[in-house]
């Protein structure tokens, strides 16, 4: 698995292109990353809300 920096960072670089049924998230480019790596994304964006 990756490391949440770079989950981060691949999101932001390359952009969601839609969430699979399987609760797989893939990415525009093609990349597919794993629920749990997801929710790595999901736990930053509430870090963020909370900050702003």
């Amino acid at each position: 698995m990756r490391s949440p920096d770079e989950i981060i960072e691949l999101i932001k670089k390359t952009g969601l292109a839609y969430i699979h049924s399987s609760g797989c998230a893939v990415l525009s480019n093609g990349t597919w990353l794993q629920p749990e790596e997801w929710d790595v994304w999901l736990e930053h964006l509430k870090d963020v809300e909370t900050e702003s």
